[in-house]
């Protein structure tokens, strides 16, 4: 374009035009928006049908585990107790670890303090 200045009419035609344009793009970018939000609930919807079917397999494998004959409530007492007796088994566990390793400060806290003793007693500094 030449450095020259535009008319009124020549910028309210080029007003109109970017007006335009702008709609042009808003409504392309809604119909975008609307097809992205279609396939995000066809990806959710098959995800979840893909874990509905895992959660199947998964039932039918702790059921064949367990043992078969249970009805629903029971099979969920049982698993309720398995995951109770692991959770204990962990408490067990970290609270073992917690005593070993204040044994082992303990232990660290007294030993220099014989040195020191033997050294004394001995004659010989360590």
């Amino acid at each position: 374009m030449s450095n020259k200045k535009l008319t009124t009419e020549e910028k309210i035609e080029k007003s109109k035009k970017i007006h335009e344009e702008i709609e042009r793009r808003k409504k392309s970018l809604n119909e975008k928006i609307d097809a992205l939000k279609k396939l995000d609930a066809e990806i959710a919807d098959e995800l979840e049908k893909a874990y509905i079917v895992d959660m199947q397999e998964l039932g039918k494998h702790t059921a064949g585990k367990i043992g078969e004959g249970f009805s629903l409530a029971e099979y969920i007492e049982i698993v309720d107790c398995i995951f109770t007796l692991d959770e204990v088994t962990d408490y067990v566990m970290s609270e073992r670890e917690k005593l070993k390793v204040a044994e082992n400060e303990e232990t660290a806290e007294i030993e220099p303090a014989e040195e020191v003793v033997h050294s004394d007693a001995g004659g010989v500094s360590a």
